[in-house]
């Protein structure tokens, strides 16, 4: 057991909204199609992504000084890997299940950001629930019919690179002790990996559906495909490290 294990629910707890206020920020574009505000839907899931990021750095800096330091065995390090993820995969499938009301938690940042900086539209979107604001409703649930395999997978690929990419950084310092600065940085090389197919596949796949003013459901089955991929990627990860944490152990 850590003999820190206050900072291990810490960083269980940032990685947790990191991850999930990632994913819930996908749907603002829903929000933005929905109202017709596609620009202010994507301008706001933008800047919900870089603030889910702000508590990587933290996160990164408890499990390096608990490396560097030696307060965890590789075997400790692994368990507690695993626990980070298992919030996320439970959170996200909430979020999966219930778009309908995320969703509508954006339409009102939206609303209120016509007169309001967005700091200021998201805290009156939470607290203030007197409005002239008609939320259009989502009905489209998901359904495994709606899932396009391909662009599942490749979402997949990416995102996993995204959640699993500074945990296998940090094992293998424990194999290599005198590089162990070195290694880390491999952290970016796995983000950065799954950024470029986030960037380059993804986000132009989804966003020129969603462009389409016919009222075709491609854009609904290809957010719900990237969803489900990116699930897909928090479970493929959450197997990855058994198998490596039980190899470990035996």
């Amino acid at each position: 057991m850590s003999e820190f294990p206050e900072l291990i629910i810490f960083s269980i707890v940032l990685y947790s909204v990191m991850h999930i206020g990632d994913s819930a920020a996908i749907t603002s574009i829903v929000a933005g199609k929905l109202t017709d505000n596609l620009s202010q839907g994507i301008s706001i899931q933008n800047s919900a992504i870089v603030a889910s990021r702000l508590p990587l750095p933290i996160v990164l800096i408890i499990i390096a000084f608990l490396i560097e330091n030696e307060i965890m065995t590789l075997k400790e390090y692994l368990f507690y890997a695993i626990l980070h993820l298992i919030p996320v995969i439970a959170m996200l499938i909430f979020i999966i299940r219930n778009v309908n009301f995320f969703q509508k938690f954006f339409q009102r940042v939206i609303f209120f950001r016509s007169k309001k900086t967005l700091p200021k539209a998201i805290l009156m979107s939470i607290f203030y629930k007197k409005s002239d604001l008609k939320v259009v409703e989502f009905s489209e649930r998901f359904s495994i019919k709606r899932v396009i395999f391909i662009k599942s997978f490749v979402s997949s690929l990416a995102y996993v690179f995204l959640a699993l990419g500074f945990f296998i950084s940090f094992s293998l310092s424990y194999y290599f002790e005198d590089f162990r600065m070195t290694i880390s940085q491999f952290t970016t090389v796995f983000h950065g990996f799954g950024a470029i197919l986030l960037a380059f596949y993804i986000d132009p796949m989804l966003s020129k559906s969603i462009d389409l003013k016919n009222n075709n459901e491609m854009w609904i089955n290809n957010f719900y495909s990237v969803m489900f991929g990116r699930l897909l990627s928090y479970i493929a990860a959450l197997v990855i490290l058994i198998i490596y944490y039980l190899k470990v152990t035996n």
